[in-house]
């Protein structure tokens, strides 16, 4: 993405107040009658895709379109300056760095009085609402201070009371890294296995989860020490498709943030992040009557939300949470219909918060977006999502669902009718599967079926080869390492519509409950 295209977006996310706020601010930095940062900023906010070639056209001040390259730059900073001053934002941690700038000011200056006086306001505010860092950082100027006046009863509170609260909160600030250091190691583990298609090795797993902290009873734990114990847990036995155990971690981190609400008032995105977390692992389960449970319980909660907390970023988060985990529970059971309905309901409220919703969830969203137009037969549309996963360069994001993006477009221009493509997508996609050494059996057998047997539309001649291929990967995903790939997309079903003649949502509806019926996954 170019620097431009971050103006743009930076533009696009000011809220009304904001962009108000901002030009009373750009008019103090204007040189004579006219104003290039608001003619710039105008003439960007216009725009609803980056243009630069327009956007020059549409100036027509010649000496800001010779300096265009430096103005934006200028423009960028003066924002980010005027939303560092002017922000609204009630968020403690906000302000508590405000006075922390305040304090250094202060300091700096020799004022040890007034400096004082805003440490001991900010301090009691980090107490109150468990901000270790903080309080970590405001005791260092607290003892500065006290040594510099050469305060004696200043210096004894120091020894007497910050010194051992701040030892206890570098201890847990300790813990806390240790887990933040245990979450990403098992993340780039998944990530690993899931790029190179390798079966995941659970000896390293294990061996992670015998960290000393996770061993301990949580509840002697910090508070927030306990809310990343269970995500770890959480997150190890998703890993390990242990789905009780997985609910109980999720469900309970929740419980935990709940049992302090001034981290949800303060911070409701966390909250949210982790309960789209609890609905991803009760979907992929296919525990669906907890996930409508659980799903209600979540909409509540957001409904609850203060409006002056639903900033644009937030509510970027809340549509991920519920459109992206319903769009995935609805394909997962096979309901394709609603699915669609549901996607193009999504893709309205995408254009409002895409720059605010994160890489790795915009991928999924557009890989759920394709899949639940391709499970209703609307192939073009279909056709348009997917392109969005392989045509952008997305680099070792999600590669995942960039290799399995690559195998559902055979299928889509099958389903087209492009027969003449299939044997250059073909060599494309064994060549991306190939470079990024990609080890998965399902696809490697699947490409070499399209390659014989997807260059011609579908007749009864080719029905024994179908049937072959599904039977091979019936056999295939018996191993649950293979069974992931039918999870992004089920090849399975798909090639059954050709040889039963029915539709992909009859196919996998009548499979979830014949799984519903035996049990369900363990």
């Amino acid at each position: 993405m170019k620097r431009s295209e971050h103006l743009f977006q930076l533009i696009k996310s000011l809220s009304k107040s904001e962009k108000r706020s901002f030009k009373l601010f750009a008019n103090r930095h204007t040189i004579g009658d006219k104003n290039n940062y608001i003619e710039l900023f105008d003439a960007i906010e216009k725009q609803t895709v980056y243009d630069e070639s327009l956007l020059v056209k549409k100036i027509k001040d010649q000496k800001l379109v010779n300096n265009i390259s430096s103005i934006k730059v200028q423009l960028y900073n003066l924002i980010l300056k005027n939303l560092r001053q002017y922000n609204p934002s009630n968020k403690t941690t906000y302000h508590l760095r405000m006075q922390m700038d305040y304090i250094d000011i202060l300091f700096e200056k020799g004022l040890y009085i007034q400096c004082k006086k805003i440490l001991k306001k900010a301090q009691e505010v980090a107490r109150k609402t468990q901000q270790y860092i903080m309080i970590d950082s405001l005791s260092i100027y607290e003892y500065e201070i006290a040594l510099k006046e050469a305060n004696y009863s200043d210096i004894q509170n120091y020894i007497d009371v910050t010194f051992p609260e701040v030892k206890r909160i570098r201890k847990t600030n300790e813990m806390l890294a240790e887990y933040e250091y245990l979450m990403a190691s098992i993340k780039i583990l998944v990530l690993e296995s899931n790029r190179f298609g390798f079966a995941i090795d659970k000896s390293k797993f294990e061996e992670l989860v015998k960290h000393e902290y996770l061993s301990e009873d949580p509840s002697s734990q910090p508070y927030r020490c306990q809310i990343d114990y269970h995500i770890v847990w959480g997150y190890y036995h998703y890993v390990m498709y242990d789905k009780k155990k997985t609910y109980f971690h999720r469900k309970r981190v929740l419980e935990i943030m709940e049992e302090n609400p001034i981290d949800i008032i303060e911070y409701p995105g966390d909250w949210i992040y982790n309960a789209r977390m609890l609905l991803i692992a009760l979907g992929h389960f296919k525990m669906y009557d907890e996930f409508e449970i659980e799903q209600k319980k979540i909409k509540q909660f957001i409904d609850e939300v203060s409006e002056v907390k639903k900033t644009q970023n937030l509510n970027a988060q809340i549509y991920n949470t519920i459109y992206n985990a319903q769009l995935d529970l609805d394909i997962d059971r096979g309901l394709f219909k609603h699915s669609a309905v549901y996607a193009a309901e999504a893709q309205e409220h995408f254009k409002t918060y895409e720059d605010q919703v994160d890489l790795n969830s915009r991928m999924v969203l557009y890989f759920n977006f394709s899949y639940a137009y391709f499970g209703n037969g609307e192939y073009q549309k279909s056709l348009k999502w997917i392109n969005e996963l392989i045509n952008n360069n997305y680099g070792n994001v999600r590669m995942d669902l960039q290799c399995m993006a690559r195998i559902m477009n055979i299928a889509i221009h099958y389903e087209l009718g492009n027969h003449d493509f299939i044997s250059s997508l073909v060599r494309s996609t064994n060549r991306f599967l190939t470079k990024v050494e990609r080890k998965f059996k399902v696809e490697t057998s699947f490409i070499k079926f399209a390659n014989k047997n997807l260059q011609d539309p579908y007749d009864l001649d080719l029905k024994p080869a179908f049937e072959k291929e599904i039977n091979t990967l019936i056999q295939l995903t018996k191993d649950p390492f293979e069974k992931r790939t039918i999870e992004y997309f089920d090849l399975i079903s798909w090639l059954k519509t050709k040889t039963e003649n029915r539709t992909m949502e009859d196919i996998k509806s009548e499979m979830v409950t014949k799984e519903k019926i035996s049990g369900g996954i363990m």
